[in-house]
C-alpha cells in the first residue's frame, strides 16, 4: 500500500501546483492583466493574441489540475506534457536572453531562470511517477496512508509554489 500512497502524492503535487497557478492568474482583472503583461516580452504572438494565449494557459492549468483529481492516467500525461512545454519554453527564452518576470503564481519581480526550468522538469517527473501502475499493481492506499500522502504532497506543493522565495532566501546573492 506504500506504493499507492506514493502515487497519490505524486499526483497531488502537480494537481495543487497547477490549480494554484491557474487561480493566481484568473483571480481578478489585475492578476490576469499582470499575467498577460508578463507574456509580452516572450514575443511569440502579437499583443492581441497574447490575451488569448494567457487565457489558454490558465485554462490548460485548471484542466490539468481537475484531470489529475478525476482521471489519473489522463491527468498525469497531461500534467507531464504541460510541464514539459513550460520547461522547453522557459529554456528557449533564457537561451535567447529574454529577461521576463515569472508570473507562474501571480506577480513576481524575479526574472525567469533555470530554477523555473528545474521546477517544471520536477513536475514532469512527479506526474510520470503518479501514473497508475508505475510503482506496481494499481491499489488504493488505506485511509491513514492516503491522508499522510496528501499532507506530504501538500507540503511539497507549497515548496514548489514558493520556489522563488526559497531560492532568494538561500541563494539571493548568487541570483543577482
Amino acid at each position: 500500500m506504500v506504493t499507492a500512497s506514493i502515487q497519490l502524492m505524486c499526483r497531488w503535487v502537480p494537481a495543487i501546483v497547477f490549480a494554484v497557478s491557474a487561480l493566481s492568474k484568473v483571480r481578478g482583472r489585475a492578476a490576469f492583466a499582470g499575467f498577460v503583461t508578463s507574456l509580452r516580452p516572450f514575443g511569440f504572438v502579437s499583443a492581441r493574441r497574447t490575451v488569448w494565449l494567457a487565457g489558454a494557459i490558465a485554462f490548460a492549468e485548471g484542466t490539468v489540475a481537475a484531470a489529475l483529481a478525476v482521471l489519473p492516467w489522463a491527468g498525469c500525461l497531461l500534467a507531464a506534457a504541460l510541464a514539459a512545454v513550460f520547461a522547453a519554453g522557459l529554456t528557449s527564452r533564457i537561451r535567447r536572453g529574454i529577461r521576463a518576470e515569472c508570473a507562474c503564481f501571480g506577480a513576481s519581480s524575479q526574472p525567469i531562470g533555470y530554477g523555473h526550468v528545474v521546477r517544471s522538469a520536477c513536475l514532469v517527473l512527479l506526474a510520470l511517477a503518479g501514473l497508475p501502475g508505475v510503482w506496481g499493481p494499481v491499489a488504493s492506499p488505506d485511509p491513514a496512508a492516503g491522508l499522510l500522502a496528501l499532507a506530504c504532497g501538500s507540503l511539497v506543493a507549497v515548496l514548489v509554489i514558493r520556489l522563488d522565495d526559497l531560492l532568494d532566501l538561500f541563494f539571493g546573492d548568487l541570483r543577482n
